[in-house]
């Protein structure tokens, strides 16, 4: 997040400095979020520079602004911010962001679709990379999703993953196991409350 804002955070505590800045805006433009079609549906668009700009007038077919020289320089381009947030808005909402975003992209020029929390697991992007698993809690009666191990290797298996222990899941294996009581010593602290177990588990033991 922040590589993304050096640029205005550093430009910003310069000029507070009395240091003399470039007059090229620090961003091009157009450069923002854009509508969708559909609702709540953004997409993310970045011209850098004047390769950018060429590409994108031809991917949303305005030639007209392409051969506008007042837009043929970055600063001519800032002066125009308005115009051109209107006129890239008005492309943009006629595709899905993932539609324009291939679009843009398949041109080279910046752009992201803004994706919604439900849609990130199924991500073409996030799936190649297995980011994602379903979990089931033993409280729960449908698996959730979550996030999975970050590192996969070719060679060497993901770790078993699963649910945090419920508080007093395994008194009986540590007290077994660890500290050597028989199974009637476990009964009698569980009788006597010196031991716990999930009332789940206990029903399921009757």
């Amino acid at each position: 997040m922040l590589s993304h804002l050096a640029d205005d955070i550093a430009g910003e505590v310069l000029s507070r400095r009395g240091h003399a800045r470039d007059d090229q805006p620090v961003r091009d433009a157009p450069w923002g979020l854009f509508p969708g079609a559909g609702d709540d549906a953004w997409i993310a668009v970045t011209v850098r520079d004047d390769a950018d700009w060429s590409a994108l007038c031809e991917v949303i077919d305005r030639p007209d602004l392409g051969a506008d020289v007042e837009l043929g320089s970055r600063a001519g381009r800032d002066r125009q911010r308005a115009r051109l947030d209107t006129a890239l808005g008005a492309w943009t909402s006629r595709y899905a962001p993932a539609d324009a975003m291939t679009k843009l992209q398949a041109a080279g020029v910046p752009a992201g679709a803004v994706l919604h929390a439900l849609e990130v697991p199924a991500w073409d992007y996030y799936v190649e990379r297995r980011a994602f698993r379903e979990e089931l809690h033993p409280h729960g009666t449908t698996p959730f999703m979550m996030e999975n191990v970050q590192i996969h290797a070719d060679r060497i298996p993901d770790p078993p993953l699963g649910q945090a222990p419920l508080l007093g899941e395994q008194t009986r294996e540590v007290a077994a196991e660890l500290l050597g009581l028989g199974d009637q010593q476990i009964e009698d602290l569980l009788a006597r409350a010196v031991l716990e177990v999930p009332a789940a588990a206990e029903h399921s033991r009757r």
